[in-house]
């Protein structure tokens, strides 16, 4: 391998899903991590190689690879400062094997894909060389995100339909959160009571002014909605915290990693993303290998800010996340009974 110049680029490239279709991010996602380091020519800069990929690579790259998403990052805390990146996106391992075959290599349809970006490759190549390493992973929970935009997506259909006798579900019974939500479903909810009680006919004036109130509050309902559904079906969005956590593991003699990633996955994380608001959390083990001692932990929070509230400098805790970790000491105790981790860690933000 040759020697590398200073500086270099870390690029951090995900696939992940259907998301332009307005898929959500799901379980059994993959994710394939790349690290680009580039090698500067004379009197060229990083920016301008990051300029190119984020104008003019990340555009092509959608309309090559149909069903997936860009996003370019750059480092902020962790072993990812100072360097840049990028997420790519396909939803699962069919989507994946259009591009490329269980051992990773090329398929016609990327090797067609790859020489359409030639040009856009050439002009990065005149500002610098790069060079790629990669791993593959695989999402083995369910993010909320995908039951939100689910949700919002039944709130849609459901608002869609000439009905007054049937109320909608409420976003709480789902996971949801959101005030203006939470107030149209109510304001459905109470108007439709109401009028069932009344006993009013069709022909009854009082009868359309409460269902003329009804289809006012699901116009409104469904605007919003749409644009939620929208929303959660970016996996990222602009100005996001991506917290890339790679846990290489010491189990207990008696533990298994399937034992020990349940254990994170249905006791831990549901415990941990009621007390920390505003955060998605995946769990990731390497795709298309047997399970051994690494798995991957993402932290994802729509804003820098909302991430600050809780990490306000690097390594160092807001007094609600040390209040949330201790409710978390017990679940903890036993993580730590079942298994050890060295983590090694980065944030990226969204661009």
């Amino acid at each position: 391998m040759r020697v590398m110049k200073k500086p270099f680029i870390l690029i951090l490239i995900l696939f992940l899903s259907e998301v332009l279709s307005g898929q959500a991010l799901h379980q059994g996602t993959i994710i394939e991590c790349n690290e680009i380091a580039v090698d500067l020519h004379p009197g060229k800069s990083i920016e301008q190689y990051l300029e190119i990929m984020v104008n003019q690579m990340g555009p092509e790259i959608e309309r090559l690879y149909p069903q997936t998403e860009v996003y370019f990052v750059k480092g902020n805390r962790g072993n990812a400062e100072s360097k840049v990146g990028a997420i790519w996106a396909f939803e699962s391992a069919e989507v994946r094997n259009r591009y490329f075959d269980q051992d990773g290599n090329p398929t016609p349809a990327e090797q067609s894909a790859r020489e359409q970006l030639a040009p856009v490759v050439a002009q990065l190549n005149q500002i610098g060389t790069g060079t790629r390493y990669s791993k593959t992973w695989e999402v083995i929970n369910e993010p909320r995100t995908a039951a939100k935009e689910d949700y919002y997506n039944y709130l849609i259909e459901y608002c869609s339909k000439e009905h007054h006798q049937e109320v909608p579900v409420a976003p709480a019974t789902m996971g949801v959160s959101d005030p203006l939500i939470e107030k149209l479903v109510r304001e459905i909810s109470e108007s439709t009571g109401a009028l069932i009680e009344s006993g009013f006919g069709q022909g009854d004036p009082r009868y359309k002014e409460y269902t003329s109130k009804i289809e006012a509050s699901k116009k409104s309902l469904q605007e919003v909605a749409t644009l939620l559904a929208a929303e959660e079906g970016r996996i990222f969005q602009k100005g996001g915290s991506f917290g890339y956590h790679k846990l290489t593991t010491s189990l207990a003699p008696d533990v298994t990693m399937e034992e020990y990633l349940k254990f994170w996955i249905e006791e831990y994380n549901p415990r941990f993303v009621e007390l920390m608001k505003g955060v998605e959390v995946l769990y990731m083990v390497p795709y298309n290998e047997p399970l051994r001692d690494q798995f991957v932990y993402v932290s994802y929070f729509r804003s820098e800010s909302t991430r600050d509230q809780y990490w306000p400098e690097p390594d160092t805790p807001s007094r609600h996340t040390d209040q949330a970790m201790e409710e978390l000491k017990p679940l903890l105790f036993e993580l730590l009974q079942m298994g050890t981790v060295e983590d090694d860690y980065g944030v990226w933000i969204i661009q």
